[in-house]
């Protein structure tokens, strides 16, 4: 489950990259090499980081939870370069002053309107952040077992009599 999450969490982070690289450097409909190398790349790079040196699935989603919001708040900063541009290349070909102004009001309202749904996916990756690191360790705390000295199943570390053989055993917190 670990490997299946660092690499749907490295497919999502894929896609923003390519989303932004595609938002910045492309005019038009982006280019095939573009979008499978940014994807692809971001996709690999991604999945290495949030995996590498992880023991659970918590802690890659606590990983993807941080690479996320730093992801998504730099696509509020690729949404107002992206409004900019798109004023600079419309705004020259319209023919009056006030279609303009027009192309300019609605890149900003573009920019605007994308940067505030990036802050706000930005939160929401924070929240699963801090909800993975808080949930490893009640986990942790519910699943934790240690095994019967004398039967060794496994027991809870404050149990004193094993539920398996019956004999007392010394509670691990004492």
């Amino acid at each position: 489950m670990r490997l299946v999450s660092g690499l749907m969490v490295g497919f999502l982070s894929g896609f923003l990259i390519c989303l932004m690289f595609a938002m910045i450097f492309a005019s038009g409909v982006p280019s095939s090499w573009l979008v499978a190398a940014t994807l692809l790349g971001g996709w690999a790079i991604t999945s290495y980081f949030v995996l590498r040196g992880t023991a659970s699935t918590g802690e890659v989603w606590a990983r993807g939870g941080l690479i996320g919001a730093a992801e998504w708040l730099c696509v509020a900063t690729v949404a107002l370069i992206f409004g900019a541009k798109i004023a600079v290349q419309l705004g020259a070909v319209m023919p009056t002053e006030a279609a303009r102004t027009g192309v300019a009001l609605g890149a900003g309202l573009l920019s605007m309107i994308g940067g505030g749904i990036s802050v706000v996916m930005a939160i929401v990756c924070l929240i699963m952040h801090f909800m993975a690191t808080q949930g490893m360790g009640e986990v942790g705390r519910l699943f934790s077992r240690r095994p019967c000295p004398y039967c060794a199943e496994l027991i809870k570390p404050d149990a004193r009599l094993c539920r398996f053989c019956g004999r007392e055993v010394a509670s691990k917190a004492a």
